[in-house]
């Protein structure tokens, strides 16, 4: 039983984390060979993760979430749960993602 403002938190920062995640993958795309430019992951997967819909769509949310955040104290118990919330959706995004090198 969580208040709207924990639950938009939740519901943004899943959100923001597949557009960052699917943004990066995209970065890669001139670097996909040619025999695999036809599977799914690029195909579906990428385009609908990163367009222009989506991408307003999370900002919208994060718009709407800044709203309600208006009046909320820093440190309140409130602010609290919401950056709870934060930490357990980056926790379970890092977790679900495949470990890529850096360079």
């Amino acid at each position: 039983n969580q208040s709207i403002l924990v639950g938009m938190t939740a519901l943004w920062a899943t959100e923001k984390c597949y557009l960052e995640a699917w943004k990066y993958a995209l970065s890669f795309k001139n670097e996909v060979p040619e025999d695999r430019k036809s599977h799914v992951l690029h195909t579906t997967l990428i385009p609908n993760w990163t367009c222009d819909e989506f991408e307003e769509f999370v900002v919208s949310i994060g718009e709407l979430l800044d709203e309600l955040a208006e009046d909320i104290d820093e440190g309140s118990k409130e602010w609290v749960k919401c950056e709870q919330v934060w930490d357990q959706v980056l926790w379970a995004e890092e977790n679900f993602w495949p470990k890529v090198a850096q360079e």
